[in-house]
């Protein structure tokens, strides 16, 4: 079994490269607003991540042969879900709350013109509250969401690495 601290040493650069990446695509498709290229930046991100959590977890194992399990391997990969998933939501607050504060409100607007008409005022002055918040909220939010996503893609990544093939010095 390979200590909490080795782990969490070692899952620092991978959680910053994830993070990193889904921060990229966040801004992309933000700014850009491109619905097909959306779309197609999703699903890269998407299996790229994937990816990416899998060679991480491979390279995690092989630098600790001897000692790493699938159970240490699940963990390294929650450790690098819990810090990617931090540094994603720092850089989605910092973009709402100072690079591009007009984001929400613009988008607020849209869907009160298309929507204000079904809410009685009590639930629009409700809303209009809310919105100095919502970059604080969307922080939470995504942290807790990222982090439980990247320890299921954990689990089920790491019921294979390492391998528990009894023959595999054989095999080679």
């Amino acid at each position: 079994m390979i200590e909490r601290k080795i782990i969490w040493s070692e899952a620092g650069l991978p959680g910053l490269v994830l993070g990193i990446l889904c921060i990229a695509y966040f801004a992309v498709t933000s700014l850009l607003q491109l619905p097909l290229l959306t779309a197609i930046l999703w699903v890269a991100k998407l299996f790229g991540c994937i990816f990416i959590m899998y060679l991480f977890i491979r390279k995690f194992v092989s630098i600790h042969p001897q000692e790493a399990s699938n159970s240490d391997s699940f963990r390294f990969g929650v450790a690098v879900s819990v810090l990617s998933a931090f540094i994603y939501s720092a850089g989605y607050f910092i973009f709402l709350q100072y690079i591009c504060p007009d984001f929400l409100s613009d988008a607020m607007n849209s869907a009160m013109q298309a929507y204000g008409s079904m809410l009685d005022s009590n639930s629009t002055e409700m809303i209009e509250n809310m919105m100095p918040k919502l970059p604080t909220i969307g922080f939470f939010t995504n942290f807790l969401w990222c982090a439980f996503y990247g320890a299921v893609v954990s689990a089920v990544i790491s019921r294979s690495v390492p391998s528990e093939n009894p023959f595999k010095e054989d095999s080679k």
